[in-house]
Formats: structure tokens, C-alpha cells, sequence
């Protein structure tokens, strides 16, 4: 399974991010990836009954660079994306 789900917004400066923009991002680019990986996990697990398999989560560079004055929301979901992806490969993997 490929999460390579993403959203970006008009780039916008830190301090002009407002909560509903926070939701859009986060919930498209956490939430809808994390859910997609509970469901594989539970199809694909031999575990769960399932033959096994693989889920790759794509990330950005933005995780690490922090896109400051355009898009830091966006990077910071993808870096719990990232922090998803070790968590879960550690406790599936």
C-alpha cells in the first residue's frame, strides 16, 4: 500500500495559519495516511490472516527543512508522517 496522499494550501506565513487551514492539512496529511495504515495493517498482517506486504508512506524534504514563510503546517504534518512511519514500522514491521 502507497500513501502518497498530500495537500498543500497558498503559502502563508506561520502566525497567518489559521485552525480550520490546520485541520485541511493535518487531516489529509496525517490523519487519512495513518487510518489507510491501520486498515493494511489489518488486511495484509499475517496476524490479522493476511499474506503480508508492504506500506510506504511518502514524505517530503519539507519535514526536515521546516518550509518557513510558505508552508511550515504542511511540514509539520508530514513530519508526523514521518514519525508514523517509524513508530509503525517498529511495532508491525
Amino acid at each position: 500500500m502507497v500513501n502518497n496522499a498530500g495537500i498543500l494550501e497558498h503559502q502563508k506565513k506561520f502566525v497567518d495559519m489559521d485552525y480550520e487551514r490546520l485541520q485541511r492539512i493535518f487531516n489529509a496529511n496525517v490523519m487519512g495516511p495513518f487510518r489507510c495504515c491501520q486498515e493494511a495493517v489489518k488486511r495484509m498482517s499475517t496476524k490479522f490472516g493476511g499474506e503480508g506486504g508492504t506500506i510506504v508512506n511518502v514524505s517530503s524534504i519539507a519535514s526536515k527543512t521546516g518550509a518557513p514563510f510558505e508552508y511550515t503546517d504542511y511540514a509539520a504534518a508530514k513530519g508526523a508522517l514521518d514519525t508514523l512511519t517509524i513508530g509503525l514500522s517498529k511495532e508491525i514491521g
